[in-house]
């Protein structure tokens, strides 16, 4: 009878241990999904967390200006050396996808040559779909002064954008904004303006 009863009792503890154990791979193996799934949509989470609290339409205080400066435009990208009027402004394609809600404005239309001049575009996904961004890049008859690199645009999400910029020779300066989606192709926001500076020496 004992020995009964000692064998009814580790079948029970061998159960239970095979239940325990068994639940402990259940768990770590949902845990470690979750974790694969959360690194996985990183950006799409924090871009939903920024909206939930309110910043659905960041401005510059996430400081793009410092980023602008810092990360130059790679000198494949033919944007120096292209002139104002091939960047198209409509037609198919992606190039509808952004359009520019705020035009470009400068701080001063008359510096003096070295002065640092600030510059305000704001963007708007008007597509019906998440819109990688991959460069925002300021661009000026002297040639390009910097790219603001990978962003997400949601559905009528808008970005404000502020630079700053300076010129080394005088004369009467255009300023405006293109954008990419695969670092090749750039477009002009659709109803995209431009900005005029007079530099004097």
């Amino acid at each position: 009878m004992y020995a009964w009863i000692g064998n009814e009792a580790f079948i029970k503890i061998f159960i239970y241990t095979i239940f325990m154990k068994l639940g402990y791979i259940i768990a770590g193996a949902i845990l470690i999904f979750c974790l694969g799934f959360i690194v996985g949509q990183h950006n799409d989470i924090t871009q939903i967390i920024a909206q939930d609290i309110g910043l659905s339409s960041p401005t510059s205080t996430v400081s793009p200006t410092s980023a602008i400066i810092q990360q130059a435009i790679p000198t494949s990208i033919p944007i120096k050396s292209t002139p104002l009027s091939v960047f198209p402004t409509a037609g198919g394609g992606p190039r509808n996808d952004i359009i520019e809600i705020q035009q470009i404005t400068a701080s001063k239309p008359v510096a003096q040559v070295g002065d640092d001049i600030g510059f305000s575009v704001t963007i708007k996904n008007q597509a019906p779909y998440k819109k990688l961004v991959k460069q925002l890049c300021f661009n000026s008859s002297d040639g390009n002064f910097g790219c603001t690199m990978d962003f997400n645009l949601y559905p009528d999400q808008s970005f404000n954008f502020n630079n700053s910029g300076r010129f080394t020779s005088a004369g009467v300066k255009t300023i405006w904004v293109a954008w990419t989606q695969d670092g090749q192709n750039f477009y002009r926001p659709v109803g995209g303006g431009t900005a005029q500076v007079t530099i004097q020496n």
